[in-house]
């Protein structure tokens, strides 16, 4: 085989590789696009915390490598994360503002692992969310560094606080 044959098998192997990955990705787009972040940020929203970090993946409950491709929750990027008891608000690199209502908030823990992402024990903050009347999400975020109010355990304890509490009946008010 010539060097020039087993270039064109290499560079045709890469272009598959990468039609494979655009047409994965496509199919995801379509199958969710449904699905709905909600932008519509309250008037008068005044933050009570306020946190950075990464927001690293949106999937469906309880399955981490189920990515979702919800509009303005489809990619990797720095977050800003401003908690009230209206709900939080998740301001991402390049993408509008998404406002998860305190109603809609299911759940705050922590995670290890998620599609595409491991860290040390604990190292995520897992937000689940209903996305709607069906659907739940989990949104992970990773916090940066260990600056004075701006840790994992602070935004878990900012959440927790505006969940919705459990009536004597055993639903959400």
């Amino acid at each position: 085989m010539t060097l020039g044959a087993a270039m064109a098998i290499i560079i045709g192997f890469g272009v598959l590789v990468l039609a494979g990955i655009a047409w994965g990705w496509s199919r995801r787009v379509r199958r969710d696009r449904g699905l709905v972040a909600p932008t519509d940020v309250p008037e008068g929203f005044v933050a009570e915390a306020s946190f950075s970090g990464f927001y690293v993946a949106t999937t469906r409950h309880e399955k981490p490598l189920d990515r979702l491709a919800i509009r303005h929750l489809r990619y990797r990027g720095r977050v800003g994360i401003e908690v009230s008891s209206a709900g939080v608000l998740l301001a991402i690199t390049g993408e509008a503002p998404v406002f998860l209502a305190a109603s809609r908030i299911v759940g705050v823990d922590r995670a290890t692992w998620t599609i595409d992402r491991v860290v040390e024990r604990d190292g995520l903050v897992r937000l689940a969310w209903r996305v709607d009347a069906e659907s739940i999400a989990d949104s992970y975020f990773r916090m940066t560094g260990d600056a004075p109010g701006n840790t994992s355990g602070e935004l878990l304890a900012a959440v927790t606080r505006i969940l919705p509490q459990p009536t004597p009946t055993g639903k959400a008010e």
